[in-house]
């Protein structure tokens, strides 16, 4: 039976909006048409993900595309088997479907267990995804990031990965990760929502776990926006690489786009640049919002005799020009 959906409270309607804002930011259009995985661990921050899209979420998908994944990593005897039921009754409250998956410890001594699940988790989202031809959505969140930041300081890496997490990796998502878990938890009582806490998160055996327990909240005393400004901070690491990515595309076509056309490049358009960079047809067009239209013009010009390499030389031009065509209101 197909819910109804209702307004949200004072939270929610922040989280809500600042979810949409942060998508199309990224390049997202709303609402998304394809099918979403959330990975639903059952503690505080996928649960309140999930619990967000699921009830307040229908500008950003249809509750008929949300799907909801959990793996049960069976780290701990008792509470794993309760976190799995704790997901099955969630998806049943909110008639949600569902999928299960068990990972084993590794086959092989002396191999590390974390690094194991990491690499298992990856591919059951890998398989999942390409099942549904769907994007995951994972919940790490802002302090997350803010916690891989300061390991980045803390171990010499900063200067080769200041982009901390990424919002996309492959088909993963991380649409949380400008959201700090204080308002994921005010959230959570608002809506009155339990959720799991995994015990082994409060033990201080790792150094990311001690950053998380000990370092960030006595950083916090002295500096109260740390995470919000560590989190500025990867984030300007992650638009100078994806700067970097569009220029390598072709600085001609996305100045173009900005200054002549005013029209925003999403993440569709990179990956129809990409295609036409690639074809070899002399050539090839690609039409835009607002009633215009890309074309690449391919030469190619004849070497003379005295050539040391006797190759052909190709020349590329690109045209941008205004027309009236429906194709481009897409």
């Amino acid at each position: 039976m197909q819910r109804a959906w209702i307004r949200p409270k004072k939270m929610g309607g922040t989280l809500i909006r600042r979810l949409i804002v942060f998508l199309r930011e990224r390049g997202f259009e709303l609402p998304i048409t394809s099918h979403i995985l959330i990975a639903f661990s059952t503690g505080p921050d996928s649960t309140a993900l999930s619990h967000l899209l699921t009830k307040y979420g229908k500008k950003i998908a249809s509750r008929e595309k949300i799907r909801l994944l959990h793996i049960n990593h069976h780290w701990r005897e008792k509470t794993s088997d309760q976190d799995e039921q704790f997901a099955k009754n969630f998806a049943q409250q909110f008639s949600l479907p569902i999928a299960i998956h068990h990972i084993n410890p590794p086959p092989k001594k002396g191999v590390s267990w974390e690094a194991f699940a990491r690499q298992e988790r990856k591919r059951i989202y890998q398989k999942e995804a390409k099942k549904y031809q769907a994007l995951v959505f994972t919940a790490h969140q802002a302090d997350d990031l803010a916690e891989t930041l300061l390991w980045r300081i803390f171990t010499g890496n900063l200067q080769t990965h200041a982009s901390g997490i990424l919002f996309q990796q492959g088909v993963e998502i991380r649409p949380l990760l400008n959201t700090q878990k204080a308002d994921l938890l005010q959230y959570l009582e608002e809506e009155n929502q339990s959720y799991q806490v995994d015990e082994s998160n409060e033990f201080s055996r790792f150094l990311r776990v001690k950053i998380r327990k000990e370092i960030l909240p006595s950083i916090k005393k002295i500096f109260p926006r740390v995470t919000e400004h560590l989190v500025q901070l990867a984030f300007y690491a992650q638009f100078k690489q994806k700067r970097k990515v569009m220029k390598d595309l072709g600085d001609f076509w996305l100045e173009s786009m900005i200054q002549f056309a005013g029209v925003l490049p999403r993440r569709p358009h990179f990956e129809m640049l990409e295609k036409l960079k690639n074809q070899e047809k002399k050539i090839l067009e690609m039409y835009l919002p607002g009633g215009w239209k890309l074309t690449k013009q391919r030469h190619i010009i004849p070497q003379e005799k005295e050539s040391k390499t006797l190759l052909p030389l190709k020349q590329e031009k690109w045209i941008l020009e205004k027309i009236n065509d429906k194709r481009t209101d897409t």
